[in-house]
């Protein structure tokens, strides 16, 4: 099952830089990834094979991963997601991959359904990534505190009961919400309720999604991030936007405790954001052999399974997928339907929208969360 991240592996440098190894003289590879997002004995196991050291530093955002890059910081691996590939592409921060040099790589190894969503909407830059792990936006709830009627209405409605202060809980109290504390997903979350494409820059669309958010002003529990899938199952929160991976984290962790699963996540299908985050090589890479020797490790199909048995994420390699369902620890839970985002029939990937659009996003967020 999932395991924590344990700071007993790892040496913090600065801000959350992560060294696995303490030889300095070794070749050094240079990472910037999510946190909790890969598997530390796969990071040891690389090391060894390849005789180098690995160091990793922790960004807590997209944009974040972007800022580090603007600044100059040189890195040889980075772990965005879809639409912050296109913008580090857009503003050249990042290499067009030769494919040739990764001997585990085959475009038909990942799942056929992220494959058409690639192809649909990021062909433009799907040579300069290899995907990592994929997911999709759910609403997480804890289903000790919401009444049944409440997690019926969650199931009918959607994405238009982040903005519905009228559910109750079991005692018939008003629910509480988390807002996921991010501009892209919040205003992606109102556009979905009101129909409209995530992807959309029409004026009217953006003004419809900012008053849907302005009607909640004062009314979610909070804004926040990690804090939503542990504040559902806590309690902290009733129920709460979330990505589908921050929920089996939580499963995960509570299966690892055994602890009774009082958590669940209902993910709309006929409409909603697909993401992938995937690994790419910035531009000022110093050490592309290695980072090619990385990417191609974490692609072999025993390594992947490794890593999204540890991760809790949906692979994107289908054999790797495929393995999972038919591991005796796993299948119970994988086959819930938040685990696999391929069922979705209506999903977008996030695009980069340019910069007036993110500017606008942003101005959004600030005057409907306060932040």
């Amino acid at each position: 099952m999932k395991k924590l991240f344990t700071s007993a592996l790892a040496l913090v440098l600065g801000l959350g830089a992560l060294t696995l190894t303490s030889c300095s003289k070794k070749d050094k590879l240079f990472i910037l990834n999510w946190d909790e997002y890969i598997n530390e004995e796969l990071l040891e196991k690389f090391e060894k094979e390849n005789n180098c050291e690995v160091i990793m530093d922790i960004a807590e955002s997209n944009e974040i991963m972007y800022s580090n890059l603007s600044r100059g910081t040189q890195y040889d691996i980075v772990f965005p997601s879809d639409y912050m590939i296109a913008q580090m592409k857009h503003d050249n921060m990042i290499k067009e991959l030769d494919f040739s040099r990764l001997s585990n790589y085959n475009y038909s190894m990942f799942t056929s359904t992220l494959r058409g969503l690639i192809d649909k909407d990021c062909s433009d830059i799907k040579n300069y990534f290899v995907p990592y792990f994929w997911g999709s936006l759910g609403i997480m709830y804890n289903t000790d505190t919401l009444s049944e009627e409440a997690v019926s209405k969650i199931e009918s409605d959607g994405f238009k009961t982040l903005f519905d202060t009228s559910l109750k809980t079991k005692d018939n109290k008003n629910a509480q919400i988390g807002m996921y504390a991010s501009s892209r997903d919040s205003i992606a979350c109102a556009l979905l309720a009101n129909g409209k494409s995530l992807n959309t820059t029409n004026a009217s669309d953006l003004q419809e999604a900012e008053n849907t958010l302005a009607s909640m002003k004062g009314k979610y529990k909070a804004w926040a991030t990690d804090d939503l899938k542990m504040g559902v199952a806590s309690g902290k929160y009733d129920y709460a936007l979330v990505y589908s991976g921050d929920f089996f984290d939580i499963v995960y962790s509570l299966v690892d405790e055994e602890k009774d699963i009082n958590v669940a996540c209902f993910t709309p299908t006929d409409a909603n954001n697909v993401f992938f985050d995937a690994m790419v090589i910035p531009s000022n890479c110093k050490n592309e052999e290695l980072a090619y020797k990385f990417i191609d490790f974490m692609i072999d199909e025993d390594n992947s399974l490794e890593n999204a048995m540890y991760v809790g994420y949906c692979p994107t390699i289908e054999n790797v997928y495929q393995a999972i369902l038919e591991d005796e620890d796993f299948k119970d839970i994988v086959t819930l339907d938040a685990y696999s985002p391929a069922d979705i029939v209506n999903g977008e990937i996030y695009k980069y929208l340019g910069a007036e659009i993110y500017d606008e996003y942003e101005a959004i967020y600030k005057r409907v969360s306060g932040k």
